[in-house]
């Protein structure tokens, strides 16, 4: 989309032979990345680890709204969430198209956080419940535990679809037989029995379903005889047999790393509920007896603002740097490496 530019600028030289083609994927090729709006302000995000290399997919656009969810669970306190988004917006007046950028990156991500915050029942630790009976609010200590590691095989998932696509785009589809087979088991497996412990489960398709077996036997024939259609199928057995070991710790191992959105969360919210008990005991105000006068209240207000100011900041920084380190770690190791993810050169 440059060519007119570049012919342009090479045809005002007198006596200039040159030549010009289209690059491929073996070319060391400079990369520009070209997204949407929203997609755009992730890419501040992809560059602190590399840009894709050329003629692979640019995940930007799928990473991100994963980046901007995982960020409102880390944090998960719609107060919070207001704090940030309030900060995001001061940054707007500030500085550069990259300071615009950033701004509107901590906009969109504290919106999230606001969202989910208020989902998850917190607002600076306060339960909102407490006030909007009415509304059903998550019960994040009970039940994300395991929210979080569906998320993760979903993220994983998604990322091993991308893989499938790029390899047979590149290589052709009987490249992919042996990551296609992982593929149609984990997808059968998350069907059939991880589904069911929500309550969503397919009708006729359960762990005991002869279609649930039947995907697994065909997952398993080309993760183990078709893992690469030009070797002997003796071979093919052995490695696929090691490739099963190395794929099941790995996707274990990956699966479980998602567990931090949860424990991040939960640290998060409970060190709010800390500051505001010490907050309240500490200043006196819950030991005060009903019926004193307006002026005995100053000084333990003034005590218990000081408390929370300070506690609600130690804890808002060390939230906020989590959620977005984080996130960040989830995107560039567990989705980054199931989707094939390849660096161009810096």
């Amino acid at each position: 989309d440059t060519a007119d530019k570049v012919d342009a600028l090479l045809g005002a030289y007198p006596n200039l032979i040159y030549d010009r083609r289209d690059a491929t994927i073996d070319d060391e090729a400079p990369v520009k990345l070209k997204n949407n709006k929203f997609a755009r302000l992730f890419e501040l995000i992809g560059a602190m680890y590399a840009l894709p290399k050329y003629g692979t997919i640019d995940l930007t656009a799928i990473f991100g709204p994963f980046y901007m969810l995982f960020f409102a669970i880390c944090l998960c306190d719609a107060g919070y969430g207001l704090v940030l988004l309030l900060v995001g917006l001061a940054l707007l007046k500030k500085g550069g198209e990259s300071m615009r950028q950033a701004a509107w990156l901590s906009i969109v991500c504290a919106s999230a956080t606001v969202a989910f915050g208020f989902y998850a029942n917190s607002f600076f630790g306060v339960a909102i419940s407490d006030y909007v009976p009415v509304i059903k609010f998550l019960d994040f200590q009970q039940d994300f535990f395991s929210i979080s590691l569906a998320i993760g095989v979903f993220q994983i998932l998604v990322g091993m679809a991308i893989n499938i696509y790029m390899q047979t785009k590149l290589f052709g589809f009987t490249s992919t037989f042996g990551l296609l087979g992982w593929f149609i088991i984990l997808l059968s497996g998350s069907l059939a029995v991880g589904l069911p412990m929500f309550g969503l489960g397919i009708p006729g398709f359960d762990a005991s379903s002869p279609i649930f077996y039947g995907c697994i036997g065909v997952g398993a024939v080309l993760m183990l005889l078709l893992n690469n259609v030009k070797r002997n199928p003796l071979i093919n057995i052995g490695a696929g047999l090691w490739d099963a070991y190395n794929n099941i710790t790995g996707l274990l191992s990956d699966v479980l790393s998602y567990i931090r959105l949860f424990a991040i969360g939960l640290s998060g919210g409970v060190l709010a509920q800390v500051f505001n008990s010490l907050a309240t005991g500490l200043s006196g105000i819950s030991d005060m007896a009903p019926g004193t006068p307006w002026y005995g209240y100053i000084v333990p207000v003034i005590a218990a603002s000081i408390i929370l100011l300070i506690g609600h900041g130690i804890n808002l920084f060390m939230s906020a740097i989590s959620s977005f380190v984080h996130p960040m770690r989830l995107t560039f190791v567990e989705f980054y490496k199931n989707a094939g993810f390849e660096m161009g050169q810096r």
